[in-house]
């Protein structure tokens, strides 16, 4: 079998980001499963999460990150700032 050489950071502050986006995505899909959790729950740790990949995305130079992550931003923005309209 052979061994497979990884090439992102490790221990870097682009590793902890990742890992705390990644957890915050977790959280934010958990929460969208939940009828119980109120949607704006969900956009707000989705917000967290998108912000944090899209950086790391910026600092790896990973345009297709980057991309998904750019367009992922204002869609979310989008239903957070409707769901103020509509709340306030």
């Amino acid at each position: 079998m052979s061994e497979v050489d990884k090439l992102t950071p490790y221990k870097d502050s682009t590793w902890y980001v990742k890992w705390a986006a990644t957890i915050l995505m977790i959280v934010a899909v958990s929460c969208r499963s939940v009828e119980e959790v109120p949607k704006i729950i969900d956009q707000v740790v989705s917000l967290f999460g998108l912000s944090g990949w899209f950086w790391v995305a910026w600092v790896w130079h990973d345009r297709a990150l980057m991309v998904v992550n750019a367009i992922a931003l204002p869609i979310i923005i989008g239903g957070i700032i409707r769901w103020l309209y509509l709340t306030l």
